[in-house]
């Protein structure tokens, strides 16, 4: 991947929770993601809670970088976890 900022929102809540966990993700951890062929290796650097309208997390980067937003507290903030990418290698056959 070159530079820039890949966004990702999801639900936390019961249905289609695909950010379910998001919570427990903390700085130091691994987020992979499969796309077109790779696989991408991002390294969370921080996680936070934002209001709806702190919109810089969504802004272009220089490095290139994986943002994964949810709602949290009752659907009045953002969870948002921000990652750097490690590297990214062929996905693996199934």
């Amino acid at each position: 991947g070159g530079p820039g900022n890949t966004v990702l929102a999801g639900h936390a809540g019961l249905r289609g929770a695909v950010f379910r966990d998001l919570g427990a993700l903390g700085p130091g951890n691994d987020i992979f993601l499969d796309a077109a062929g790779l696989r991408y290796h991002y390294r969370v650097r921080e996680t936070m809670n934002v209001w709806p309208n702190q919109i810089e997390v969504l802004d272009p980067t220089a490095t290139p970088t994986l943002t994964l937003m949810t709602c949290t507290n009752w659907d009045t903030q953002r969870l948002v976890v921000v990652a750097d990418l490690v590297d990214s290698k062929p996905s693996p056959r199934p």
